[in-house]
């Protein structure tokens, strides 16, 4: 398993707390190939947003609005999907795939 350098731990900590200033987060987890060791210097970095706003705005506009926020890392690529918390319990096998193999990011 490769280990993940400091400048891409802290590139993820920033994209995480760059969303946090817009939407209040219950969750964040890394998933993918960073997240299982496995990435090669082509890969993306896969985060999963967790969220209970979805009340207030479509999903797809939060979407959007954090594929913008992540085009700010000129040097990676950043891959970001949104859930609302209530999904988790639904038993999707791509949620349950994220939360058995990611690792949840706190900062």
């Amino acid at each position: 398993m490769a280990e993940i350098s400091e400048k891409i731990i802290n590139i993820i900590k920033d994209c995480i707390r760059d969303v946090q200033y817009y939407f209040p987060i219950n969750r964040a987890v890394l998933y993918g190939s960073y997240a299982k060791g496995t990435y090669t210097d082509n890969s993306d970095i896969d985060v999963a947003f967790f969220f209970d706003i979805f009340k207030e705005m479509k999903r797809i506009e939060v979407k959007a609005f954090l594929f913008s926020l992540a085009r700010k890392y000129k040097d990676i690529c950043i891959e970001t999907i949104v859930f609302d918390n209530s999904d988790l319990g639904k038993g999707h096998p791509f949620i349950k795939e994220i939360m058995d193999t990611g690792k949840e990011i706190y900062i």
